[in-house]
């Protein structure tokens, strides 16, 4: 799987694109990962568990078929923030239409074919 890292995006792209899962994913930060690859099918899965500032919501969130190069764990564990994008505006192949990135700018994270709420 090719993951092509792009600069920060835009705000208004993504307050026009949003990809709807939770309510204000800025105000989430991670608190555990984990992420779990298939040797033989080379699909690749992450459960994110998320909590909300200030008052303790606790989201899991496990994203499928996730483009994701090891080192981005750190930024998405100091992450003050996420969003989600729905990248299917740009024409992209359907199996990478989930975008995450972190409020505070930079690349994007990762991406993902589709999410699951948990809990």
């Amino acid at each position: 799987m090719t993951i092509i890292m792009r600069k920060k995006r835009a705000k208004n792209e993504i307050e026009s694109n949003p990809f709807h899962i939770i309510v204000n994913p800025e105000t989430y930060r991670a608190i555990h990962g984990y992420y779990e690859e298939n040797f033989r099918t080379s699909e690749a899965s992450l459960l994110l568990t998320l909590e909300q500032h200030q008052k303790g919501k606790v989201v899991k969130l496990k994203f499928f078929n996730v483009g994701l190069n090891t080192p981005v764990f750190c930024a998405i564990r100091d992450s003050c923030g996420f969003y989600f994008l729905d990248t299917s505006y740009l024409g992209w192949s359907s199996n990478q239409r989930i975008e995450v990135g972190d409020t505070d700018g930079g690349p994007p994270l990762f991406w993902a074919e589709t999410v699951r709420k948990i809990i």
